[in-house]
């Protein structure tokens, strides 16, 4: 088959489907701060972050001693709003006095649509790509960070299809699915709920996959899943709960009561 009847098969298959060939750009909003942190564009030059700087793919994020900084990864569901300047009901905005909280008018939980991440302090993350493409039967999003330095807390929504959620880190990858997860540059992982697909290279040069789902930690040094201790359970669910109430984590033991109760005999 030469290469004009190749490209004539695929410009029928795009438009029998309904694909299209480019993909739409996601923007990226800092939606809270507590301290300081910078950003940096291709140009190089580092500048002060503001809460609602609505930035491009391809800005790199750097947080200080004691400070935090929280971004929402905005699709084309969020863009209207943010090109209109209104906050539609459950959107995160940011009061410095209460911190995080959903917008005016909200009666439910964050949007399930919406990917958040928190970047701890003295880390270094850079959004390398967010995108979305059409498919005429769904929509494939691609999200690709890096975690150089530091330590984050995200939420992301669930992923299906082609779609990805990756997070480089200097010595691996990490491959999120519908998961509240803090990660480390490190590799040190601990998944409360959803799932994630570490695969990191070990000194010696072999590569190690592994699936840490719900409720469970990873410790990058020892190469060991555990069960994840209720504090720091507590904690993750502490700060999701500052994105929203919409994390609702089943209690991982309970207290048996062991009072005793006397009911009367009923006649029938």
């Amino acid at each position: 088959m030469n290469k004009k009847n190749l490209l004539t098969i695929v410009s029928a298959f795009v438009i029998a489907t309904g694909v299209t060939a480019s993909a739409d750009q996601g923007t990226v909003k800092v939606i809270g701060l507590k301290g300081r942190a910078q950003y940096a564009t291709a140009a190089g030059q580092w500048k002060d972050v503001k809460v609602g700087d609505v930035l491009p793919a391809g800005v790199v994020f750097r947080t200080a001693t004691d400070s935090i900084l929280d971004l929402q990864l905005v699709d084309r569901e969020r863009a209207a709003d943010l090109t209109a300047g209104v906050v539609s009901p459950n959107t995160l905005v940011y009061q410095p006095d209460t911190g995080l909280k959903l917008g005016p008018g909200a009666t439910g939980p964050i949007n399930p649509r919406a990917n958040v991440v928190r970047l701890m302090e003295s880390t270094v993350l850079a959004v390398d790509n967010f995108t979305w493409t059409p498919t005429g039967v769904d929509v494939v999003v691609d999200v690709q960070l890096d975690l150089r330095q530091g330590k984050i807390f995200g939420m992301t929504r669930k992923i299906t299809g082609s779609s990805k959620f990756e997070i480089k880190l200097p010595n691996g990858v990490a491959q999120v699915r519908g998961t509240v997860y803090s990660l480390d540059a490190e590799g040190n992982a601990a998944v409360v709920t959803g799932l994630m697909v570490l695969s990191l290279v070990k000194p010696d040069g072999t590569i190690i996959t592994r699936d840490i789902s719900g409720n469970k930690g990873y410790i990058a040094k020892e190469d060991q899943i555990h069960d994840l201790p209720g504090v720091i359970v507590d904690d993750i669910v502490r700060r999701a709960a500052e994105f929203g109430p919409s994390l609702r984590v089943p209690p991982t033991s309970f207290t048996a009561d062991m009072t005793v109760y006397y009911i009367s005999p009923v006649k029938p």
